[in-house]
Parts: C-alpha cells; structure tokens; sequence
C-alpha cells in the first residue's frame, strides 16, 4: 500500500521528529501534519548529514550535503527511517526489529516502503554513498592549502593527447595554451601526467627547484637513446659539463673562438662581388654559418669542412631526433638519421686518431683531456661530438635567418644598424694592397644597442623553447600546487613570449626596439619589467641554462653585423612559420626564400678582419 500524499502546497524541507517512538522522519516537500520540534533537534539532524557527508556548512562542500539533503526529499512521502543505526539519533526505545507497519498505525514501515519501492530506493542509496566519496574526496584536497594542477581532458579519450602531439607536434601544446590560458595545467597519457606551465613565475620556481625538478634524467635517457652511449660513458660525460660551461663564459678566450668563426664565414663573403647571386637564403645562410661554427670549435680539419656533404647529414639527423629517442628499429624507423649517426660516428674517429686538436677550442681540448684522463678511448669521445655540432647550430641556424630576414625586410631598421656598425668598424689599405675592415667585436654587444635589441626580439618571437623536467619527488611548487613523483614538466616558452598581458597589445609583432634601455624603461613599471624578464627563457634556465648562449649569440650578431655593413639582399620579406616539431626550439620558415645578395657600393674589394679589443669584461650580460 502506497502512503497518501498529502495535497497541501509544496514547502521547502525541513527535518522534524514525530510520532510516540520520536522516529527521525525526512519529510518530502509536503508539509508535515507533525508538529514542529526545536532547533535543537534540527542541529542534530544537520550535524548527522554533516558527519555522513564529512563537511561542514559554511564551506565549499556545504554545497554537497545540500545535495544530500535533496536525495533525503527524493524519499516517498513520510518514509519512517528508524534510529537503530549508530551514528543516528536514538529513540528512548531499542528496535530490533523491522516492523512492516509502525506499531498499530496504518501508515508503511521502512522494510515495507523498501521492498514497495524497492528499484527507487537501490538508486537512491547509490546516490547516497557516491556522494559520500566524492565528499570525502572533495574535502580531501579543498582542506589542504595546495591543489594539484587542473586537468586537460582531450576529446579521444585516453590517446587523444597522444594523437595531438603526433599530428601538430609542438604546436599541439600551443593549441591547448591558447584554449585553456591557465598557468599550469595537466595531460594524462595513459598512466602518465605532463604538466604544461606558461606561468613566469611559476616557470623561475621550477628552475630553483633543480633536485626535485630534474633536468638530468632527460639527459641520460637522451645520450643513451640518440647518441647509444653505455652507462659509463653517460656517467663520464656530466665531467665535461663544467668543463663546458667554463669555457663557453664571455671572455677573452671566448671573443677568440668567434673571431675564428667570422673570419671563416667572411672568407665566404670574398665570393660574392658586385654583380651578385640569387641564393635561396636559408640554405645559403646554413652552409655557411654550419662550416664556419665547426671549423670555429674543431679547427680546419674537422669533418664538415672536409666534406661539407656531411652538413646534410647533420640536418638530417636533427630531424630524426624525435624517432631516434624512441630507439624502435632506428634502422628501419628512421633510416637517414641512423646513418647520419654513424657517419659522425666514424668521422669524429678518424678526426680524434690523427688530429692533435692544435687548432681546437678551449671546449674541445678541454673535453678532451677530461674524458681521456678518466678512462674515455678516441671512440668512447667521438660518439657524442654529432651532439656538440648540432647543439652549437640547431637553433642558430634559423635563429640568423629570421633576424636577417626582419632587418633586410626594414629599410629604416636597416639603415639605423648600419650606422651602429659602421661606428666600430674602420677601413684601411691592407698590406695586400686591398681594403680591410677591422672589426671589434668585443665592442658589439655595447656599441650596437639596436642590433642587439634586434636579436634579443627575434629570439622572443621566434624561440619557442620547451625546457622539460622530471618530478623525482613529490614537490609542492610555489607553495600553490602539488607535483607528483614520475611525472613530466614542460614549459611552454612561447605562450609566455607572446602573451598580451606581458609584453602589451603588440606582442605578436616584432619590435626591434623594445629590449632598448630607453624603450623598455618607458612606461612601464617595475612589476612589469621583472616579469618580463622572467618570461624571456629562449636559452631554458636554472642549472640546464644553454652554456653556449654566448657563443652563439656572438657569433650570429657578428655575422649579421657584416652582412648589414658591406652587403645588400634583394628580396627579403618575414615568411611564415612551419608547424614546429618536438626537437625544435626556435622555429623555421615555411617555404624557400630567394633572394640577390651583392656589395654594396664602395665596399667591392673590402676584406674583413675580427679582433678582440679590451671591451670584454661583462660584454654579453645581457644573455643572462
């Protein structure tokens, strides 16, 4: 028999005590004909909502035992519950029983109602304690002063992450950025968690953090994966990184090794005369700048100057990085990478057997001498040196087209470099009877402010680093959000170049004077100034900070300071970008660029000359 509904107006619910027994009764929307009990029994109804749901009112999980109560008025009309069960309000009376009707009354006992509506209260009760985990695990995080991470769901469930970044590559990170603009946010890949920071702030904290958020397990997997080296090479190997960032700090001994590698790009220069060439300049600029750079670490019998088919290997390799670190059949999977290894691996064999390394950098003897003294053999050091090649020209490489390109494609940019450069540079009858600029080119970074502003807003524009880090241990970041233990860190550097709320409404637009000192001074407060700086990481940051960042940048402002003093480009025009993959840090243009390049008038029989004068010490500080 179904209880009788009640045909009075609905009222909101409220919880009273009725009958002789005092049973706690949940009333529906129908008022009650009960009479009303004190709030004292009102509290204590609450307080048990409250101890099955683990919340307090006045919270955020207040909200869910609301939910509770209304899953309490989705209960039949005066569903009798009785009070046997711990934690409940107890009757005066024990019940032992379940009675199908309450004592003499003609009104349904619960064991009645339950089998009447037996489906409605299976639901009901389910309702019930799924809403008393999800309390509980609510309240789990929401009393803690930290959270993990908000997660990104993709649209194929599981592998639709997985598809993004194999479809879109780096790109795919862009899109997620730009659709959800938090912070820090979290992929899940099957069992793994990869979290995506383009907060600057919270990418400074991950590099403070260097021993609970590791750059050196990527290392290792990557030397053992790309480069096949054993554990002990790999081991061996973190010697030679103090080696390396000694030797690649500004300074006479740097400014030395860049000198070298402009008189060799310059040689090309003798080439080129009056008349001109139609060159497709991101290759002409590659080959160029890729011999000059090698020769510059290596000294002339390195292997691309001695066969310089060996820089399509190079590239080659660099585009294989992704399939080579998955190690799966690389012969099969990604045979021109493969083969690329090998031969470097071969070359730099015969290079180290009849080479006494006279000519080389400091960094290469330097290496050197640290892996042969701990037990390295010629073979043991030429398996990596394919790495330091394309550490030293990956990024440069497209780092100098686009700052060639957004100069040559600005007559008053142009012109406004050329002057600077043209202040540090003097011309003179040469012993050879021809012309000869000499150059300083320890004065560059000081003397030619716009030039290097030029540089440091293309890396802004163009540098689309993505540093990434493990979590070895569970770390609290920023005292905001919890990292857990195996997972991946990535920090998407061009969401933090290009945001509008960092750099203004212009920053998609390339601004060659925005890292001026006048200009960035201008206007804008101090808040602003530091966050700008801790958004700029072209070059990572924290204890994996690139070494060879002023090398690099040394040498491709000097490079371009000679082409803009003595040569004109016919042609140029900003190309659009390609869809950046994974290994790539800065990105590359889509499609060829033909372009004229010839001299400029009065500058037909000119030679260059590079020295280093006394403006060395704190030169390149700017690279910091």
């Amino acid at each position: 028999m179904r209880p009788r509904l009640s045909s009075r107006v609905e009222r909101p619910y409220r919880p009273v005590f009725t009958g002789p027994d005092r049973d706690f009764t949940l009333a529906t929307g129908v008022r009650s004909q009960a009479k009303h009990v004190g709030s004292r029994e009102h509290e204590t109804v609450d307080n048990w909502l409250t101890s099955l749901g683990g919340c307090k009112y006045g919270n955020v999980d207040g909200k869910i035992t609301g939910w509770l109560h209304f899953v309490a008025r989705s209960i039949p009309a005066r569903a009798t519950i009785p009070n046997y069960c711990s934690g409940w309000p107890q009757s005066p009376r024990s019940r032992v029983d379940m009675p199908l009707r309450k004592g003499n009354s003609t009104e349904p006992g619960l064991l009645a109602q339950i089998i009447q509506h037996g489906n409605l209260y299976a639901v009901l009760i389910g309702l019930i304690f799924a809403t008393v985990l999800l309390v509980r695990h609510c309240s789990t995080v929401q009393t803690s002063h930290t959270r993990r991470p908000p997660i990104v769901h993709p649209k194929v469930p599981i592998i639709g992450h997985l598809l993004g970044m194999i479809t879109l590559q780096a790109d795919y990170y862009q899109k997620l950025c730009s659709k959800y603009p938090w912070p820090i946010s979290a992929l899940k890949i099957f069992s793994k968690k990869i979290y995506i920071i383009t907060s600057p702030e919270l990418a400074q904290s991950v590099f403070r953090n260097a021993k609970t958020l590791s750059f050196d397990p990527i290392t290792t997997s990557v030397s053992k994966r790309v480069f096949q080296m054993t554990k002990r090479q790999v081991d061996l190997l973190q010697a030679t990184y103090r080696v390396m960032h000694a030797t690649m700090q500004p300074g006479r001994s740097l400014f030395q090794t860049n000198a070298v590698a402009l008189t060799r790009f310059a040689s090309f220069l003798d080439e080129v005369d009056a008349v001109g060439e139609t060159v497709d300049l991101y290759d002409w600029l590659q080959h160029r700048f890729t011999i000059a750079t090698a020769e510059a670490l290596y000294g002339a019998s390195n292997p691309i100057s001695q066969n310089s088919a060996m820089i399509q290997s190079l590239v080659d390799f660099e585009k294989s990085i992704a399939l080579l670190f998955l190690n799966i059949l690389p012969s099969v999977t990604c045979p021109s990478g493969n083969r690329a290894r090998a031969a470097f691996r071969e070359a730099f064999k015969h290079y180290y057997r009849n080479n006494d390394l006279g000519d080389a950098s400091a960094l290469i003897r330097g290496r050197h001498d640290v892996l042969t003294s701990n037990g390295f053999t010629t073979d043991d050091v030429a398996c990596f040196d394919i790495g330091v090649l394309m550490a030293a020209t990956i990024n440069s490489n497209p780092g100098i087209f686009w700052l060639v390109s957004f100069i040559y494609s600005s007559p008053s940019l142009l012109s406004s470099i050329r002057k600077e450069v043209e202040e540090i540079t003097s011309i003179s009858n040469s012993q050879a009877g021809n012309n000869e600029a000499r150059m300083d080119i320890s004065l560059l970074l000081q003397s030619c402010p716009l030039l290097v502003s030029a540089w440091q807003e293309t890396l802004r524009i163009r540098a689309a680093t993505i540093p990434n880090r493990v979590v070895t241990a569970d770390t609290v970041l920023n005292d905001t959000y919890t990292l857990k233990e195996g997972s991946i860190i990535q920090l998407h550097c061009q969401t933090m170049h290009t945001s509008p709320s960092i750099w203004g409404p212009d920053a998609a637009r390339f601004d060659a004077t925005r890292f001026l000192t006048s200009s960035t001074a201008a206007g804008i407060d101090k808040e602003t100034r530091k966050k700008r700086k801790q958004a700029l990481s072209p070059f990572g940051g924290g204890s994996a900070l690139c070494p060879g960042r002023y090398f690099s940048s040394m040498e491709i402002v000097g490079v371009v300071a000679t082409l803009v003093a003595a040569f004109d480009i016919e042609g140029v025009r900003v190309l659009e970008v390609k869809m950046q993959a994974m290994s790539e840090q800065v990105k590359h243009p889509e499609g060829d660029l033909q372009v004229k390049i010839k001299r400029r008038k009065g500058w037909e029989d000119v030679k260059w000359k590079f020295v280093v004068g006394a403006g060395v010490e704190g030169a390149a500080s700017m690279f910091e």
